[in-house]
């Protein structure tokens, strides 16, 4: 079995890689950009080249023998017309968007992290077009991010102050955490460690349904 990841950075590609190589799934990692900042700025400046970039990457797949795509990459996701890149291959291609469509419907009030503000508000419209009476607190931050890619998982937890963040699902009473990056599944058993809410990290479950499909 083998899988493309495609993804913003070399550090979350081989973080959607590590995922899959766990149960015996080759992947190929594709990134996108050098940099988070680089990624950013193509997914606001620069969307037509990105889109072509990854049907130019799809495409080559098709004729290598790999037997699906996944997108380990929520900004990314968001910026590109996914049903024209679908219409283009054969290949199965699982997004971050996939597993918003698949969201317990009981939760009303959630906390959504995410790398930037056009990632939150595509997010936020999926989720609201499945349950419109959903109440969304959003927090973007690419400094988090980029925090993620340069340090230790507990370094992360000591000088970010997710902590008050997390403060805030108490004082709003919020149900659950979403964490609408990828980078994130980096530290997503540090913020389950220090918080009641349950926590639904999007990169874990994407890797699950690569799995599934394949089996």
């Amino acid at each position: 079995m083998k899988i493309a990841v495609i993804a913003g950075t070399r550090f979350d590609t081989a973080l959607g890689c590590s995922l899959l190589e766990r149960s015996g799934i080759l992947c190929h990692p594709i990134p996108m950009a050098r940099t988070p900042e680089e990624q950013n700025l193509l997914q606001y400046t620069n969307t037509n080249g990105l889109q072509q970039t990854m049907e130019e990457a799809v495409n080559r797949l098709e004729h290598r023998g790999f037997q699906g795509v996944m997108v380990f990459c929520n900004s990314l996701a968001s910026s590109i017309n996914m049903d024209q890149l679908r219409q283009q291959t054969s290949l199965p291609i699982i997004t971050p968007l996939d597993v918003y469509q698949n969201m317990p419907d009981q939760w009303q009030r959630i906390l959504l992290m995410t790398a930037n503000a056009h990632t939150l508000g595509t997010i936020e419209a999926l989720l609201l077009a499945r349950n419109a009476h959903m109440e969304i607190t959003g927090f973007s931050s690419l400094d988090l991010i980029k925090r993620i890619e340069h340090q230790e998982a507990r370094q992360v937890m000591a000088d970010y102050p997710l902590n008050h963040l997390l403060a805030l699902t108490r004082q709003q009473n919020l149900e659950a955490i979403v964490l609408g990056c990828t980078h994130l599944t980096k530290i997503f058993d540090h913020i389950r460690a220090i918080t009641p809410l349950p926590v639904m990290d999007t990169g874990t479950i994407m890797a699950e349904m690569v799995k599934a499909s394949l089996t």
